[in-house]
């Protein structure tokens, strides 16, 4: 909190820079990150946990205590500005942040203003989104924040003083994580209790949202690929008519129906068009998968995602393996080992029927499991 009066001399030690505190933020997220790996690196799955950078644009309501200056007055507190932030994510749950935001400033009456520069490290506790895309930070999410922050003003024809050097700072927000390492935000963040701004903004997570050091690597190039071309919206799932499964050899895991459960596509399986998110009927699907895998506890399979030949066929191997992927991130996330799974990417390369109608590219479109032998 601040208020016309004294001028302090060159800031003083109440000041927060800029460039002091960006750098503190810097080594502080680098050390969190590093304590991050260490305690992740006994997982099989690392999610998208690590450090972050955002910024935001913001609307700011700033407003000095002039109570005690009797010739001073605020006419205008709204203003606009800008943040940046660094944090890590210590878990589904928690994160670290550190930020610096520019406030804008305030006019007074008769004459002058008062700029604000607030900076801060505050603690991200996120709520839940109703599935397991939370590890991942994808979907919808509320988090509320509580930190320390500071403060520092320059002011124009008029003298001021800081009250408080080290003050409490508190938000609330919804972020909403989309399917990759980009997410968005809208916060109400409040600095003592003469500065409080609404900001809009986006953040960017540096962790690779799955590891594939799992028991083998994807099949396909290693070198980046062309993007995804969207699969057009089409009924799903098609019936396949195939003749009742046969009895299954003793020792093979099969479904409720007497089919082998690794031998061939599983029924059930699908995404939203053109992406890698599971529709719930799919997890649904996988939730078997989890079952007979815990049953059966030195089985491993291998994990074959396919696509029709829509759009090309390198943003088809794409699709595929991003597919795989996500299959293989569901049964990990539901307590199977990755050294089980060995997830394969083929895009358009293996059609089971011709691409040449609806019923045919939705069949194509599928996943298969196998026993490694």
């Amino acid at each position: 909190m601040m208020e016309p009066g004294p001028e302090q001399s060159a800031c003083g030690r109440a000041c927060i820079k800029t460039v002091p505190l960006l750098a503190g933020l810097v080594f502080s997220a680098a050390a969190l990150s590093s304590c991050v790996s260490q305690r992740q690196g006994t997982t099989d799955v690392e999610p998208r946990h690590g450090v972050y950078a955002g910024a935001g644009v913001l609307v700011s309501r700033v407003d000095p205590d002039t109570s005690k200056a009797s010739a001073t007055s605020v006419k205008d507190s709204m203003s606009s500005g800008g943040s940046v932030s660094l944090g890590v994510d210590l878990n589904d749950r928690l994160s670290v942040e550190g930020h610096v935001a520019s406030l804008g400033e305030a006019t007074l009456e008769p004459e002058g203003s008062i700029g604000y520069t607030v900076g801060g490290i505050s603690a991200l506790v996120y709520g839940p989104n109703g599935d397991t895309a939370r590890s991942r930070h994808e979907g919808v999410s509320v988090f509320g924040r509580l930190g320390l922050g500071g403060m520092d003003n320059d002011a124009g024809k008029v003298p001021f003083r800081r009250i408080n050097d080290v003050h409490l700072l508190a938000g609330v927000g919804v972020e909403f994580g989309l399917d990759g390492n980009l997410g968005l935000r809208a916060e109400l963040v409040s600095h003592d209790t003469d500065a409080r701004y609404l900001q809009l903004g986006f953040i960017y997570r540096f962790a690779e949202p799955y590891d594939t050091g799992m028991a083998a690597a994807i099949d396909g190039p290693a070198e980046s690929l062309s993007p995804v071309s969207p699969e057009p919206a089409e009924s799903e799932p098609v019936p396949i008519d195939v003749d009742p499964c046969q009895d299954a050899a003793d020792g093979i895991p099969v479904t409720y129906d007497g089919c082998e459960l690794f031998d061939g596509v599983v029924e059930g399986i699908h995404f939203e068009p053109g992406s890698a998110t599971l529709t719930q009927q799919s997890r649904s699907a996988l939730d078997g998968v989890v079952r007979s895998l815990v049953a059966n506890p030195d089985v491993r399979i291998f994990i074959k995602a396919h696509t029709d030949n829509r759009g090309s066929a390198a943003g088809n191997l794409q699709l595929s393996k991003r597919r795989a992927i996500a299959v293989a991130r569901y049964l990990v996330e539901a307590g199977i080992s990755g050294s089980r799974l060995r997830p394969q990417a083929f895009g358009e390369s293996r059609p089971m029927i011709s691409n040449a109608t609806a019923r045919g590219r939705a069949l194509n479109r599928r996943v298969e499991f196998s026993i490694v032998p």
